[in-house]
Formats: structure tokens, sequence, C-alpha cells
């Protein structure tokens, strides 16, 4: 497996020889940094960030919770990981399929939260693993200027990668140090998260035509 996963990342840098060349964006006028003076972009990398705590349950806290706070054997743990591989496999493009507008993408991080609020439930209970979809990020594409991409994307990284980095401290503190309460806290705090989703994005778009109608004006 080891050898296969180096093998594989060696060929992905031959398969960007045969995708077509993409002309540069001309900067458009105002600050250099537009992606940092974008306030509904940096609200939705904020919420972002504190859904990808989510990436750390799976790795971090069902581990420990399993091991240390139910009666179940060591081996579920292997169970639980393969059974997720197996779900993202099999039905992640399926689920994600029709996420095609910015509107549908910050849908899909609302139906989110309120699904990793039912499998905390789902856990704190002991009444099953959690199982969910990997969620798409069409919404950092699509609401970045075309001449300021990798500025965004670069932001938008930064919240994952926050959430990422933090996510088994908070998970721990919380699902594994205090309890079951804790399972209920971030699961609420999940579902907070992706029910405001919808309407960052709804600012951010309203944000954008604001800008679209000034810039001929600029021009």
């Amino acid at each position: 497996m080891i050898g296969g996963s180096a093998v594989s990342y060696a060929a992905s840098p031959a398969i960007v020889l045969f995708l077509p060349a993409v002309p540069p964006k001309p900067a458009g006028t105002g600050p250099r940094w537009v992606a940092l003076r974008d306030r509904p972009y940096l609200a939705l990398t904020l919420l972002d960030g504190v859904l990808a705590i989510q990436y750390r349950v799976l790795t971090a806290a069902v581990p420990l919770w399993l091991v240390a706070r139910t009666t179940a054997p060591n081996w579920t743990i292997s169970g639980v990981m393969v059974v997720n591989t197996v779900i993202v496999v099999f039905f992640q493009v399926r689920a994600s399929r029709r996420i095609d507008t910015t509107r549908a993408g910050a849908v899909a991080f609302r139906r989110a939260g309120f699904a990793f609020l039912a499998a905390c439930v789902a856990i704190a209970a002991r009444a099953g693993a959690p199982t969910w979809l990997a969620l798409v990020f069409l919404l950092s594409f699509a609401l970045a200027p075309p001449h300021a991409v990798g500025q965004y994307q670069g932001l938008f990284g930064m919240g994952l990668g926050l959430g990422v980095t933090l996510g088994p401290a908070v998970l721990i503190a919380l699902c594994i140090t205090w309890g079951t309460p804790g399972w209920f806290v971030i699961g609420g705090i999940l579902a907070a998260t992706g029910l405001a989703v919808p309407a960052v994005v709804r600012w951010a778009e309203r944000d954008r035509s604001r800008q679209a109608a000034v810039e001929p004006q600029v021009a």
C-alpha cells in the first residue's frame, strides 16, 4: 500500500502535463491582497474551519471513545474505519453530483452540519459509529474573483488547516474528558455552523453583485 501510494503521487505530476494551459487573468483594480479584505469570504473561511473539526472525529475522538467509554472490543475501531471508507468510496460522488452552484453548496453545508449533529448524538448514545459524506469545496472557488483564485484558495486552506490542527484538542477536551455532554456540544456547534453558511453565502453573492455593478463605472 505504501509503495502504491508513492507511485500514485509520482504519477500525479505527469497527469498535469496533459491539462490545457490557462492564461493568467489581469489583476483587478483596488488593493493587492483582496482576499484579506473580503469579509464574507473571511466569514465563510472561519465557518469551514469550524466544520473541519469533523475530520478528526474519526481519527481522534471515536477511537478514544470506543476504548475508554464503551465496552466495545478494540477491533471495532478498525471496523469503523473500514465502514467509513466504504461509504465514502460508494456514495461521496453520488451525494455531491448535484452540487454545482454556490447556493447548492451552501445547502450542502447546512445539511452536513445537522448530519454531524445526528452522528454525535448517535455516538454519545452508543448507538453506532459516525458516517458522513465528504464535503465538496465548490464555494471556495465560485466566490473567488478570477484574478485572485490563488489568494482565496490560500486563505480558505488556512481555515481548513486550523480546524484540522485544533480538532483533536477540542474533541478530546469535550468528548473524551467531559464525556457524553461534550458530544452534544460539538454536534450543536457543527449544526449551528452549517446553518450559518447559507446566510454567509448570500452575503458574499450580494457583495459580488455590488462589486460587479461598480467596476464598469471605475473603468
